[in-house]
């Protein structure tokens, strides 16, 4: 019974050092890869997948004290923002939105008007942002 249990454990144990052995030299070759290539290949069952923009409306505070009710489209690659009215926003690098318009070649460009919500906007302001209006 004794050489029994002793054999057993010791394929147990030939078993789990085969395994280790193979994971090791595996993370050893993904090492040598990303070494070599400064990346690793990836499956597409490896790859993150997109994640969608939040579809609720989130309050913005504005550097100028005002907060902004803006929504969110987009994933991680491709994304924009807008006003619950739908004028397209474009954020700045502090942190602060203006109102933004696409040029002819899709790109987003500032108008370099601070946005605001639609009961804080003016007669003037409306009119200078008409084009920001997204369809």
């Amino acid at each position: 019974m004794r050489n029994i249990a002793y054999a057993t454990g010791v394929l147990i144990v030939t078993g789990i050092s085969l395994g280790l052995i193979t994971a090791c030299a595996t993370s050893k070759v993904k090492t040598a890869e990303i070494k070599a290539t400064g990346t690793t290949t990836q499956t597409s069952q490896q790859r993150p997948s997109r994640v969608p923009a939040t579809p609720y409306p989130i309050k913005h505070a504005q550097l100028n004290g005002d907060t902004l009710t803006i929504k969110l489209y987009g994933d991680e690659h491709h994304h924009w923002a807008e006003t619950i009215d739908g004028y397209l926003l474009l954020e700045r690098k502090d942190g602060i939105y203006e109102y933004a318009y696409r040029d002819k070649d899709g790109k987003i460009v500032s108008t370099g008007i601070v946005a605001t919500d639609a009961a804080k906007r003016d007669a003037k302001t409306v009119e200078a942002i008409a084009k920001c209006k997204q369809p």
